[in-house]
């Protein structure tokens, strides 16, 4: 309950003029944090904060561990029952003011499953391709019709490359490989045919334009290192970057507001950063992208890490590289 407080005190600073102010609730501990205990427990302190300060916007974050409990890849139908379960608790939530329902695909292969995908890269974008159609597809179209019987706006989020590069000492985690990090070239326009949203990380897709920017043709190594980006890819980044992901975005779609620093690199054991402060990464058009979005209909979290909780530097200081943003000193 205090940790609600403090983010919506914190996020109250930001000019309310700007549009509603409301909360992120981020599941812990996969299916376990949607019911029982877990889910009364936030259900109550959710409620006593409606009671002090009124009815909220909310977006409900599905958990992506543990990894056994949503995967659109090996575990289509379990998948659906979890999202399914996130839809219900954010319909069932007191005290909201309009809910939204975000998760990952967690589609992630082991090296041994990448390979027997294909013997080349060209090869492996058909292959994955062909199976998001034919497994894929039709799992998001239950969650797609669920959410709208129920009239909870639903979005899948992007993700970085490799999908854990930003734990480079995990030997396990880090090899594991996504072949769909959605991005406007590839992912944006199949997830709308199906009635899903996006949620655009910006420090996710950054790594996307990062590892696209490198010299492929010298550097063969880096299908195997950056799994996920394909030579289709390379093609459709080529001139591209991260304004164009949010001018991609529609109405009521969601950013996670967030810098990132650094790239995965495993001979270096160096992985990248995600949910660093605002002007303290390497997003040169980070004020760009802020006004570029706040002139559209979007729902916008800021997801920055912190050291700590109780006063949130890391945030505070988001809000106030936004604020003067906003009010034009940005660069």
């Amino acid at each position: 309950m205090e940790d609600l407080e403090t983010s919506l005190g914190f996020v109250s600073l930001l000019n309310s003029g700007r549009g509603k102010v409301g909360l992120m609730l981020v599941i812990r501990g996969g299916k376990r944090g949607l019911r029982g205990e877990a889910k009364e427990r936030q259900y109550a302190h959710i409620a006593a904060l409606a009671e002090r300060h009124g009815a909220l916007p909310m977006i409900v974050m599905v958990s992506n561990l543990p990894l056994a409990d949503l995967d659109f890849y090996h575990a289509p139908e379990q998948s659906v029952e979890h999202v399914r379960s996130a839809i219900d608790f954010a319909a069932g939530l007191p005290g909201r003011s309009g809910t939204i329902v975000t998760f990952h695909l967690n589609t992630l292969l082991t090296p041994a499953e990448w390979r027997a995908a294909g013997a080349s890269p060209e090869d492996r974008f058909v292959f994955f391709q062909n199976y998001f159609a034919r497994a894929i597809t039709p799992a998001l179209e239950e969650v797609a019709r669920y959410a709208a019987a129920k009239r909870i706006p639903v979005k899948v989020e992007t993700t970085p490359v490799p999908e854990f590069g930003d734990r480079p000492r995990d030997g396990t985690l880090r090899e594991l490989g996504n072949p769909y990090p959605l991005y406007s070239g590839r992912g944006f326009w199949e997830l709308r045919d199906i009635g899903l949203g996006i949620a655009l990380d910006l420090s996710h897709t950054r790594t996307l334009y990062r590892a696209a920017s490198l010299n492929w043709g010298e550097r063969p190594e880096c299908h195997e290192i950056y799994k996920g980006v394909f030579p289709e890819d390379l093609e459709r980044l080529c001139g591209k970057g991260l304004r164009d992901e949010v001018m991609a975005l529609a109405p009521g779609d969601v950013v996670h507001l967030n810098d990132g620093r650094g790239l995965f690199d495993p001979t270096r054991s160096v992985g990248h950063e995600e949910g660093v402060p605002l002007g303290q990464g390497d997003i040169e058009n980070l004020p760009e992208l802020i006004r570029g979005m706040m002139t559209r209909e979007l729902h916008v979290v800021f997801e920055i890490n912190e050291t700590d909780y109780a006063a949130r530097p890391h945030l505070k200081r988001s809000i106030d590289f936004f604020e003067s943003t906003m009010r034009g000193k940005g660069a």
